[in-house]
């Protein structure tokens, strides 16, 4: 059984990059806005609406790894968007404390600390649009 069949995401997906917390409706979406350098650098974290980790990997395209070229003395590297992949690994907390740094921090929004989870979900939804890729 594949790890995609054995752990649902529930949506929204919620990413945490060096440049902020978005969500995502689209879990295909949220990888496609990543670049595997990025991925490979490991900037993102990202939940699904109910905490659960979920796994960032570059996007496989039939096998072959990213290459690294060099052509007349100048270096490129293969760029892949990423896939998402549930971990059914829980982390409720960690996604919360997350959105509420966010909310508090990037919005300037006033937010109880005490807010649950699924409360600061639906605030983080409502306060700012999807992203989309």
């Amino acid at each position: 059984m594949s790890i995609e069949a054995k752990y649902e995401m529930i949506l929204p997906i919620i990413v945490k990059a060096d440049d902020g917390v978005k969500w995502w409706m689209d879990p295909v979406a949220a990888g496609g806005a990543m670049e595997s350098p990025d991925i490979e650098a490991g900037i993102y974290s990202a939940w699904d609406s109910r905490g659960q980790m979920i796994h960032i990997g570059p996007m496989d395209d039939g096998g072959n790894q990213p290459r690294n070229a060099k052509f007349m003395g100048i270096w490129s590297h293969d760029v892949t968007c990423g896939k998402l992949l549930g971990s059914g690994i829980q982390e409720p907390e960690a996604l919360r404390q997350v959105i509420l740094f966010h909310l508090t921090e990037r919005l300037s929004a006033n937010v109880s600390m005490d807010m649950s989870l699924a409360a600061a979900v639906d605030l983080l939804c409502f306060l700012e649009p999807a992203a989309n890729s």
